[in-house]
């Protein structure tokens, strides 16, 4: 259960600190024994407590007495190599600091390097997340010591248990942990140390900070950063083995990376989860300091949540009391995401826990914001659903690449599985399925043995409703996951069958069924209605009644102020405004918002949302004056939740700027376009769908302003050439998406057809020829339905000809489909 601060470390059995530091530094003699001793490692500040201890003065060390800088007050904590006090400085400045001296006992080379470089480590670094170093020197008697940030705290762990720490606060403290050693990393230290007692966590005006401490072991890893006096001695080793990283615990023959640190951060969050490390300390204190690196490497410690549920009624309760929840939540809590965050950062191979920090800290905000988490392994369920819900256009960019008995076969074995309830086989079965998904070579040909995600989905959609014909309510659970799967593959047609189906099925189980039942019906309907209001046209009328019916489902099943009906509210009021009923839809938006606002209050996240589609709503019915309301509201819900780099509120600046492009201020258009593109990319990457149509969407205001700079009645100087290049970039950068993303043909027909509105513009005609017979090559072989966008693009090439005739510049070759 808990590890004892003290079983933390392996010393020689002759060691004249085995009982005092964890500090591992055992030469190739020491005996194979583990020894507790009262202190984390580092240059032993036992940072279990700085509140301070018994204090004798007189013992005191002299700092500063001719200028009389410090004033030491308490000792706050005291190790195997050093003494920290805290202290008074009296000039530059007046502050209180931690103030740590090294005992002169100890003073030999290579503590003495060890000393320098925990100082020039935290003196380099610049995060409110890790303790600041003000000033260093040494004593009269000869003493190094620094002067470093006071931070009042208690260890990690500890503040996390005594605080009833529910599961939300401790996964928000990890997250800045992460924060700050990201921000180690970036300046090139990997800590190599990290554990709860090194980690403070103190009260400040902004809530709960946590703050690294102790870089006493910390490593260099790129040039010029603390130099060489960071390297391990020949035959030692230092760290602490339950959060040691496999690779610390071989020695030497390992070069140390950032990955190392993200072990031991896993190690912490596991212990933050289920009051324990993953391998208890007593096994290592067995293995002993020769075999530490093969325990580590061939324990295989059990998820969090199995961990938990073997331990005794009595661990239990103080589990479950220190966290602020029944054992029954707790446990449910663990499964899935987090017990697959920590698993990954607890991978034996370091090429497979996360590549950084930060990459970590995405993954655990993640999770504390609902989304799907990028960790492993992946479940049946959770894949089908997640997977491709919170990606929805990036998977709708994809298809897999399978061969047809093995992709049938995979179908085959997640539905037969399933249905005989062996669920680990499903697990297994799709997580190969869906990890083929994610990394097969995509593109949007169908020939050969290539099969589209649309394709591959009616294969399992046709093998349920025919194999699974006496276990209908799985063949429905089927189609009810890949219903909004369609959806967000922009695949309308098969989301209305597939929905449609479920409604039918849903509603026969209604007629005698009870609350449950109706509330799926409700579910159903809901998903039914956004696929028709999708393909929009006749079929709105559809979406309206199904929107209708699972609206008065909702609010009479549902309790009052539930989110999802919200949201039907918000979807109808959007139906509602293409129909041209705005009275209608004006109340039921109105509606919605004032319900969001009673449950999510305090959070903002769905207000945010209701806000943003309330603004959509209006900008596309063209009242955008109403528009800018909502989505400057919306934006301020975000900035105030998350802060003004948050990804979200790039979703929200790019439609400002679309508002504000409409009313024609190009100005706060293009600077809305540039930050919104800013914030999102580095969430999403190139490529990325959200990426790309804002790429395009800045290429499209750079073009009005480009084109409006070029009128005779332009009253703002613009270097019009600069733009058009600029444009262009974007522009280009938005077909590239485009063409990644596969299977939008009509998506990247938009984006060809800007590139060369853009080149026409600056006088390229050869290029915008090139572009729009692409243009109808494109959608005459992939797309022949969108008939208006082909004549369009015909009616473009004739004027672009007619104008190359004029000048006499010469055609250019036939284009080839792209």
């Amino acid at each position: 259960m808990p590890p004892n601060d003290d079983e933390k470390t392996l010393l020689p059995e002759d060691d004249p600190r085995k009982n005092r530091a964890m500090d591992v530094t055992s030469d190739s003699t020491a005996q194979e024994n583990v020894h507790p001793t009262p202190e984390p490692p580092g240059f032993g500040v036992d940072s279990r407590s700085w509140g301070g201890t018994a204090f004798d003065g007189a013992s005191a060390p002299k700092i500063g007495q001719s200028g009389a800088r410090y004033k030491t007050l308490s000792k706050l904590g005291e190790g195997g190599f050093g003494i920290v006090y805290l202290a008074d400085q009296t000039e530059p400045v007046r502050r209180k600091v931690a103030l740590k001296v090294m005992k002169m006992a100890f003073a030999s080379p290579s503590t003495l390097a060890r000393f320098e470089a925990e100082k020039q480590a935290l003196a380099i670094m610049d995060h409110p997340g890790l303790a600041k170093v003000f000033d260093a020197g040494t004593t009269p008697e000869g003493q190094p010591y620094f002067a470093m940030e006071y931070a009042p705290g208690e260890p990690l762990a500890a503040f996390c248990d005594h605080r009833r720490i529910d599961i939300r606060g401790r996964i928000t403290l990890l997250a800045q942990i992460c924060d700050a050693i990201q921000h180690a990393h970036m300046k090139g230290v990997v800590h190599r140390d990290l554990k709860p007692g090194n980690i403070l966590v103190g009260e400040t005006d902004e809530g709960f900070r946590a703050k690294v401490i102790d870089f006493g072991i910390a490593k260099a890893i790129s040039a010029g950063v603390v130099d060489n006096v960071l390297e391990t001695q020949f035959g030692q080793f230092v760290g602490t083995p339950v959060y040691m990283s496999p690779e610390q615990a071989e020695g030497g023959s390992v070069d140390i990376d950032t990955r190392s640190d993200i072990y031991s951060i896993g190690v912490i969050l596991y212990e933050l989860l289920a009051s324990s490390t993953p391998i208890e300390s007593e096994t290592l204190r067995r293995s002993g300091i020769a075999h530490l690196h093969r325990t580590i490497m061939e324990t295989e410690p059990p998820r969090p949540s199995a961990r938990l549920a073997k331990s005794s009624i009595e661990e239990r309760k103080s589990i479950t009391n220190a966290r602020s929840i029944d054992f029954g939540s707790l446990e449910k809590l663990l499964k899935r995401d987090l017990d697959w965050i920590t698993m990954r950062c607890l991978e034996k191979d370091r090429t497979r826990r996360y590549e950084s920090a930060s990459g970590l800290a995405a993954d655990l905000r993640r999770y504390l914001d609902g989304e799907a988490v990028l960790a492993g392994p992946p479940g049946t369920r959770y894949r089908m659903e997640k997977f491709v819900r919170r990606n929805r256009v990036a998977v709708a960019a994809g298809c897999i690449a399978v061969v047809g008995l093995i992709t049938f076969a995979v179908v085959m074995g997640f539905l037969w599985s399933k249905a005989e309830k062996q669920q680990q086989r499903a697990e297994q079965t799709l997580a190969v399925f869906l990890t083929s998904l994610k990394s097969s070579n995509v593109s949007g040909s169908q020939s050969g043995s290539s099969v589209t995600v649309q394709d591959f989905l009616k294969l399992v959609e046709k093998e349920a409703t025919e194999k699974l014909q006496t276990q209908q309510d799985i063949a429905n659970d089927v189609r009810e996951t890949i219903g909004p799967v369609f959806t967000s593959l922009a695949d309308y047609e098969s989301a209305a069958r597939t929905m449609l189906a479920s409604v039918q099925y849903r509603r026969n189980a209604a007629l005698n069924g009870g609350v449950t039942e109706n509330i799926a019906l409700g579910n159903s309907l809901h998903e039914y209605g956004r696929a028709l209001y999708w393909l929009g046209g006749t079929r709105l009328p559809e979406s309206r009644l199904a929107y209708e019916e699972a609206l008065k489902l909702r609010k009479q099943y549902l309790p009052p102020s539930d989110p999802l009906t919200a949201k039907t509210m918000m979807h109808l009021s959007m139906v509602y405004s293409d129909l041209k009923e705005l009275e209608l839809s004006d109340q039921l938006g109105n509606e919605s918002i004032a319900l969001t606002r009673k449950f999510d209050a305090e959070n903002g996240e769905e207000l945010s949302r209701t806000l943003f589609s309330r603004a959509t709503t209006l900008c596309k019915a063209g009242r955008f004056d109403e528009a800018k309301v909502y989505a400057d509201e919306s934006i301020q819900v975000v900035i105030k939740k998350n802060g003004g780099k948050d990804w979200r509120l790039g979703r929200n600046l790019s439609l400002l700027a679309e508002i504000e492009s409409a009313r024609n201020r190009l100005d706060l258009s293009l600077i809305h376009q540039r930050n919104a593109l800013e914030l999102i990319t580095p969430r999403f990457g190139l490529n990325h769908p959200t990426v790309t149509l804002a790429q395009q969407k800045l290429a499209e205001t750079l073009y009005l302003f480009a084109t409006e700079a070029k009128s005779p009645n332009a009253t703002t100087p613009a270097n019009v050439a600069d733009m058009l290049d600029e444009a262009i970039k974007y522009a280009q950068f938005a077909v590239d998406g485009r063409r990644h993303e596969g299977n939008f043909p009509r998506n990247l027909g938009v984006s060809l057809a800007l590139l060369s509105k853009l080149n026409k513009l600056k006088g390229d005609i050869e290029t915008s020829v090139i572009l729009e017979s692409q243009i109808i090559a494109l959608l005459r072989e992939r797309a022949p339905q969108a008939a208006e966008e082909i004549a369009n693009a015909q009616i473009r090439l004739a004027e672009l000809q007619a104008m190359q005739a004029a000048h006499k510049i010469p055609a250019p070759a036939p284009a080839k489909t792209p």
